[in-house]
């Protein structure tokens, strides 16, 4: 076992020199890159709470992965939301564990890299996806093992990945439970968000039908009822013989392998989707493909209006999709 852990230590390691190496060539693009983060502004409301008294059931959001996403970052917003439903929100800061997962009712991961998806994330920002290509992983086949168990003995886990290398890193702790992340880039130009036009960012709504029925999107009461849902540059989902589409892509939506990229590089993604919801032996599993719906961001491009991602955006239902998945998981629908 102690070779193993040094073996290990050694590639961890190897891949953060690699990574450092990358940084310098990187530095100047990301200080020119829209500056980006939580919203700390933002104070989410939940008028009443679905466990207001103890015992309150813990929720563990997934910080030992090389997140993009954490409790303590991007997705701050999401983990106050979850205490103002009462929940016991703490963060995951290891590997996957029985031990980790003890007295734990819902497991939330967001967005995790592992040292090669950093890696491969400061060459996306380089500009150079196309030619630096790391083979990305961030959960180990014990992991996933783990966590497969663990929910199929009544646990439930919320994996949470958008577009490359984000979906790479996550796309085989999703098939463990029969969905598939194609790992591109999707859009919908016919359904893109109206103030800005960015075909990656796509709006489903009850008006159009391109939201599912389920009672995640349906809720407890009218007050609950999901009528319009916006996510923001993520990646498209294969639900799979077991899981139920809850974001649809439409029959217009395109999937691409780059940011950037060519019409012809490009192939429909009708049929596949950008939530997925399925039983899994006596738990529950919620897969998204699109990681900025569920919190609360704030774009600020350079000399322009602040852009606002997720659950503080107007005119959607994202705040009461994101708690309406955490009661479905809890078993409450």
């Amino acid at each position: 076992m102690l070779d193993t852990n040094r073996a290990r230590t050694v590639r961890r390691l190897t891949w953060i020199m690699r990574a450092g190496l990358l940084i310098g060539a990187t530095s100047l693009i990301a200080s020119l890159w829209p500056a980006q983060g939580a919203d700390a502004a933002f104070r989410p409301g939940v008028a009443a709470p679905a466990f207001p008294e103890r015992p309150w059931p813990r929720m563990a959001i997934d910080a030992g992965h090389n997140n993009l996403h954490t409790a303590g970052g991007r997705y701050a917003p999401f983990a106050r939301l979850m205490e103002r439903d009462g929940f016991r929100v703490q963060a995951s800061e290891g590997r996957i564990t029985p031990e980790a997962l003890r007295n734990v009712k819902v497991f939330v991961t967001a967005n995790a890299l592992g040292y090669k998806g950093m890696a491969q994330q400061l060459a996306n920002i380089a500009g150079l996806e196309r030619i630096v290509r790391f083979d990305v992983d961030a959960f180990e086949a014990e992991e996933i093992a783990t966590l497969a168990a663990w929910v199929s003995e009544g646990g439930s886990a919320w994996i949470v990945a958008d577009h490359s290398p984000a979906a790479d890193a996550s796309r085989k702790l999703a098939a463990a439970f029969g969905v598939t992340m194609t790992t591109w880039w999707a859009e919908d130009e016919q359904h893109a968000d109206p103030e800005t036009r960015n075909p990656a960012t796509i709006v489903f709504s009850r008006e159009d039908g391109r939201l599912a029925d389920h009672p995640i999107l349906n809720g407890r009461d009218d007050s609950e009822r999901i009528d319009r849902v916006m996510t923001f540059t993520g990646t498209a989902l294969q639900p799979g013989p077991a899981g139920r589409a809850l974001l649809p892509l439409s029959a217009t939506a395109r999937e691409y392998p780059f940011r950037v990229s060519r019409e012809a590089q490009g192939r429909s993604a009708a049929g596949l989707a950008q939530a997925v919801a399925l039983e899994y032996g006596k738990g529950r599993v919620v897969v998204m493909g699109e990681a900025a719906a569920l919190t609360a961001q704030r774009i600020q491009p350079p000399g322009a209006a602040p852009y606002l991602m997720g659950i503080n955006r107007p005119g959607t239902n994202n705040q009461q999709f994101a708690l309406n998945i955490a009661h479905w998981l809890m078993r409450l629908m």
